[in-house]
């Protein structure tokens, strides 16, 4: 009777519902050869409707991007997919309208909405295959079971069943004050084994619940967790006390040792994740070609698109597309991504735009680099693989403090996950929840010396990578978050850097519960950077010198 409920018990927590599989899903994309077409749309040659003249467009793989000089105001206006704008969006039968930043006047979008209808029958949206979003976990099992910690635990099972029939069989021959023999020794490994597994996936499990209440999950899903954890903690105890009662000799206590061990071995071999994840340069990033979907509390669901090089979309290719354009790189955490803010609304957006208005005679290209997780240290080796493959005319180093001043960031919790370390090992007893562990214990919440100190060492190891540089871009130091005195005397004795100085911040320019700019707070930082690069003789320089070397 033990038997078959301890069973019954492993049973409820090994076969939950499966993991879910990413499906398969569609991306709308634009055919190369559609360029005339779209310029016929947009162009609106000497009518000029509100008062606006065309100042070009660019297709952006998903997307085409015009510019309008009105009255003055520099307007913004993208051609989507439909089914990738909001719902107030102006929409054609293939295209939707929208303006992504600047006031547009009502005649504009009114005429380049007849435009668009009167020539969109020749145009048709090509789709690829993307990896979509996989639904949550939802497995009562740590996730990094294999093949080989399923069948010893299912044989823990079977050892057990087998165990406890040949005692019945056998009970005159099996005696435990006897000294015990080969059914005890595998009654007590079999015991072993479902005890540590149960008391594993209890933990586990735990730990879940733990890191679904830090992502704001629905109390129904934690409390089906909290419940499932109550029945593994019963199984485990059960699982114990018959363990007191078999394992009395030396042999089945030897057994039940061994296979203690075994299981925690094979279990965290098989949870060290596989290398699997995409790179640029040393660093991990997104996997490429890939759709997200994100719902913040109080907003609607943010899609996150990624390029081929596992960054944010807009798509770009290493090389120059166009030669005359200043190429700018956005380096940066969550923020610089755009945690929280459809694809106008990133700050490499509205600082393309803010930069295309000061500067109307020259083009430019404004490149999104933002990794989510990321801290200075591995800012600093995306400068320089940037420096290195991208050949930009300056690079703005976007910090986030104290957060950034921290020691450690998703990138060594991807490497650690891969390899035999203290990481590795909690991750393997509670599952994500370890990545909260270790972001109490070493993420930076204050300024603090050690972070100081490591603001340092960063420094002086950017210093190296710019003098080892054949032609180191343009360095704007830009912070989300005003800088503080200790961090401000430091980064005015880096060198020659352009530091963006502290401004004052509204209410509506962070996300209310979750502290990532909004779309208006990336507008007014872009606003804030431009004015400190008009203001900086190193970078008038930085044009000059753009200008003559490129014609």
């Amino acid at each position: 009777m033990i038997g078959g409920l301890l069973c019954a018990c492993m049973a409820m927590a090994l076969w939950g519902p499966p993991p879910a599989v990413a499906a398969t899903r569609e991306l709308a994309v634009i055919p190369p050869g559609h360029e005339e077409l779209f310029a016929a749309m947009l162009d609106f040659g000497a009518s000029r409707p509100g008062d606006c003249a065309f100042a070009g467009a660019a297709i952006d793989r998903t997307l085409i991007r015009a510019r309008y000089l009105c009255a003055g105001d520099d307007v913004a206006v993208e051609l989507r997919h439909p089914q990738a704008a909001a719902t107030s969006a102006l929409r054609t039968d293939r295209f939707a309208v929208v303006v992504s930043s600047g006031v547009a006047p009502p005649a504009l979008l009114a005429g380049l909405t007849a435009r668009v209808r009167a020539r969109e029958a020749e145009f048709v949206w090509t789709t690829v295959p993307i990896a979509g979003d996989a639904e949550e976990e939802t497995s009562y099992f740590p996730t990094g079971r294999s093949a080989l910690s399923i069948a010893g635990l299912v044989l823990a099972a079977a050892v057990t069943l087998g165990g406890l029939l040949w005692r019945r069989l056998r009970r005159r021959a099996i005696s435990p004050a006897a000294g015990g023999g080969v059914g005890e020794a595998a009654i007590s490994a079999g015991l072993a084994l479902l005890l540590c597994g149960s008391a594993h996936a209890a933990l586990w499990l735990t730990g879940e619940s733990f890191a679904a209440m830090l992502r704001r999950a629905p109390l129904a899903a934690i409390g089906a967790r909290a419940g499932v954890v109550v029945v593994l903690a019963v199984a485990a105890v059960l699982c114990a006390g018959a363990l007191t009662r078999f394992a009395r000799s030396s042999t089945a206590r030897l057994a039940a040792a061994s296979l203690a061990v075994a299981y925690v071995v094979t279990g965290y071999v098989s949870s060290l994740a596989p290398d699997d994840l995409h790179h640029y340069g040393t660093l991990s990033t997104n996997p490429p070609d890939t759709t997200a979907t994100e719902t913040i509390p109080g907003q609607a669901p943010v899609a996150y698109g990624i390029n081929r090089l596992g960054f944010r979309d807009p798509d770009f290719t290493e090389a120059r597309g166009d030669a005359a354009a200043i190429r700018v790189v956005l380096i940066g955490d969550s923020f610089v991504f755009g945690i929280g803010v459809d694809d106008g609304g990133t700050l490499h957006r509205h600082l393309a735009a803010e930069l295309e208005r000061r500067w109307p005679e020259r083009r430019f290209e404004v490149l999104n680099l933002g990794i989510p997780g990321n801290n200075l240290a591995s800012h600093v080796a995306m400068y320089e693989t940037a420096t290195a493959k991208l050949d930009p005319d300056a690079v703005i180093l976007a910090l986030t403090l104290a957060n950034d001043l921290s020691r450690w960031d998703e990138q060594d919790a991807r490497r650690d996950a891969r390899r035999w370390s203290a990481f590795s090992f909690v991750r393997f007893l509670v599952g994500d929840a370890a990545e909260s562990i270790w972001a109490v214990l070493f993420l930076e919440r204050e300024t603090t010396n050690a972070g100081l100190e490591h603001l340092d060492r960063q420094l002086r190891r950017l210093a190296a990578v710019r003098r080892a540089a054949a032609r180191p871009p343009l360095l704007v130091l830009f912070g989300f978050q005003a800088w503080e005195t200790p961090v401000a005397d430091r980064l005015s004795a880096a060198g020659d850097a352009i530091i963006v100085p502290n401004r004052s911040t509204q209410a509506d320019e962070f996300i209310p519960g979750d502290g990532h700019p909004t779309s208006a707070g990336n507008a007014r930082s872009s606003a804030h950077i431009a004015d400190s690069l008009a203001g900086s003789g190193a970078w008038q320089r930085m044009l000059a010198a753009q200008a003559d070397q490129r014609g």
